[in-house]
């Protein structure tokens, strides 16, 4: 039996067959409310892909926590966050394959008169789903996508990865928790970061987690005394504004903790990490340059670890390295291993013809001489001009 329902691109008819859901984190079996209930396996559901609605924030909220793949990167408080910083409008889009419901949670801002969809600062987003979606049902969400001016930086470790436009394969190295030894977490470890762990302890070095404004503003302090350490190196610079706002918002909930690395009285390092389902990722890190003698960043990650394990999660996600050799190897040290995934980018109408003429027109730099017979050094500079997605998509 078909069924054809009318969608904004005109009236479906497909069929596919949804997998039955996946354990949850901690070895329990997901509970659905009606709503995000697959069908069971084998049977028959039409595709009718109900696209560009808004999801309501209640029904993302507990796709969030049905999907044991979901990451805090995808959560409503990290969007309500990115839409105040960047000034745009969280925008999850609702998608509805067959009986399964998805939300793909993206900001949305408009630029010369055109709307563009982004993952903020850079982080993850990918649908979110309590059921690893079939074949034809992703490749009908990826259709209605298709649309939009997108920036999407793909999860590593969605059930349901999808490419929308040019794709461009990136990594992170992780820790995998399940697999350490909660008696010896620094088994995988170097010796010279052991070491490092001996001489902080030896040094009388304290981690904790950040209870106070004070120590907050103190890791904004740090902050700073990286960005001017690190120069033209650093490839983004947050206000001050965007921590006070993780601290108003959040600080006193289960998903964020500052931790920070105390030696003599003084704060010298930390790093504010998020926590959702089974997934724990350092977002940020900062240290004054004093202190990476006594051992700080190594205390840091193992209290961490250490936190991680106690609590059941099963990921400690160490971030990409920005392409960056030398930050690959120092994580490299810690036991990690690398993870793909792909980062896509798709333009469309006239912004497509123009990101179209920009690459081509970088291409033929290359040539100089090609390049100033057919363009012009003022033409050439005009298109090159044109604006790429940065980290964060603006």
């Amino acid at each position: 039996m078909s069924s054809e329902v009318a969608s904004p691109r005109g009236t479906r008819r497909m069929w596919s067959r949804v997998e039955a859901p996946a354990r949850g984190e901690r070895g329990r079996t997901l509970s659905f409310p009606d709503e995000l209930r697959p069908p069971p396996h084998g049977a028959g559901a039409p595709i009718v892909v109900i696209a560009m609605e808004r999801c309501p924030e209640e029904l993302w909220e507990r796709l969030c926590r049905a999907d044991p793949t979901c990451t805090f990167y995808q959560t409503p408080a990290w969007h309500r966050i990115a839409a105040r910083h960047y000034r745009t409008e969280s925008a999850p889009l609702l998608f509805r394959p067959g009986r399964a419901t998805v939300c793909l949670p993206l900001q949305r801002k408009r630029v010369w008169g055109v709307e563009r969809y982004f993952s903020p600062f850079g982080t993850y987003t990918a649908p979110i789903c309590a059921s690893k979606l079939g074949q034809e049902e992703i490749a009908s969400i990826v259709g209605e996508l298709a649309r939009l001016n997108l920036h999407l930086v793909s999860s590593p470790f969605t059930q349901n990865p999808i490419v929308v436009g040019e794709p461009t394969i990136s990594t992170v190295q992780v820790i995998d928790l399940e697999s350490l030894d909660p008696e010896n977490p620094m088994r995988d470890w170097d010796e010279g970061q052991r070491r490092r762990v001996r001489v902080a302890r030896r040094n009388g070095v304290v981690v904790r987690t950040a209870e106070t404004r004070a120590e907050w503003d103190r890791y904004y302090e740090l902050y700073r005394l990286s960005l001017e350490r690190w120069g033209g190196r650093a490839t983004v610079a947050y206000p001050r504004a965007l921590f006070d706002d993780i601290r108003a918002s959040l600080s006193d909930q289960p998903c964020v903790r500052l931790w920070v690395a105390e030696h003599g009285g003084e704060i010298g390092a930390g790093y504010l990490a998020f926590y959702h389902n089974q997934h724990v990722v350092p977002w940020h890190g900062a240290a004054d340059a004093r202190f990476f003698q006594l051992g700080v960043t190594q205390l840091l990650f193992l209290a961490q670890i250490t936190d991680a394990l106690r609590r059941g999660y099963s990921v400690f996600d160490l971030t990409g390295s920005s392409g960056l050799p030398g930050v690959e190897s120092f994580k490299s040290r810690f036991g990690t291993r690398t993870v793909e995934f792909a980062s896509s980018v798709q333009w469309t109408g006239p912004l497509g013809v123009l990101a179209r003429c920009r690459d081509w027109a970088r291409a033929r730099l290359r040539r100089p001489s090609s390049v100033s017979r057919c363009l012009g050094l003022s033409l050439t500079s005009a298109l090159v001009a044109i604006p790429t997605w940065k980290a964060g998509g603006l």
